[in-house]
């Protein structure tokens, strides 16, 4: 039986067999009952007793009120429209905070970085390097490592392009400083 009717279940069975258990029109007082002067069909309570010890082994009625939360993909909570420049900002700005902790000084730097390289662009392509998406990676295949669908997905890229920048400059405004030194980073 589905554990979520269960309670409803035996709150309805409770309620027929104390209604079954009195003749229709019977408007008979506990204390008529107890002096068995009227018409009272005995024993009711072991019935009810029955039903109750029951209902305390059930699950709350709050617990199964609830539904089920699902978690929202990132896509999902965006305002904006997946691989647009708007959403690829965005998300970046998330991941970075929560991957790695960086704070708004931080994502000026990337949101600078990535502008000069790539204007936010996942398709982006240098025709003379070859460097390709977000990030600028040469050769494009190195984001590769960090999902499959690297070449239109925004996601990968800037998973990729954040790690890469942690690994080798530890932070966006490093790359920033080194990328505007060499013209390249």
């Amino acid at each position: 039986m589905n554990t979520s009717l269960k309670p409803l279940l035996i709150s309805l069975t409770a309620f027929a067999l104390v209604f079954a258990a009195l003749p229709a029109g019977a408007t008979a007082s506990p204390q008529d009952c107890e002096a068995g002067t009227a018409d009272c069909v005995a024993p009711i309570e072991p019935a009810i007793t029955e039903v109750s010890s029951d209902i305390t082994t059930a699950e709350p009625i709050s617990a199964i009120q609830e539904p089920p939360r699902k978690t929202l993909t990132a896509r999902e909570r965006s305002p904006h429209f997946f691989a647009s420049k708007s959403y690829n900002r965005w998300y970046a700005k998330m991941y970075i905070k929560r991957a790695y902790g960086w704070d708004t000084y931080n994502w000026k730097c990337l949101d600078r970085l990535w502008q000069l390289e790539s204007g936010w662009n996942e398709l982006a392509k240098n025709r003379r390097s070859g460097a390709y998406g977000i990030p600028q990676a040469l050769p494009g295949n190195k984001m590769a490592a960090m999902g499959r669908n690297w070449k239109k997905n925004p996601e990968v890229q800037i998973k990729w392009g954040s790690s890469y920048i942690k690994s080798r400059y530890k932070s966006p405004c490093k790359a920033l400083a080194f990328m505007e030194r060499r013209g390249w980073y």
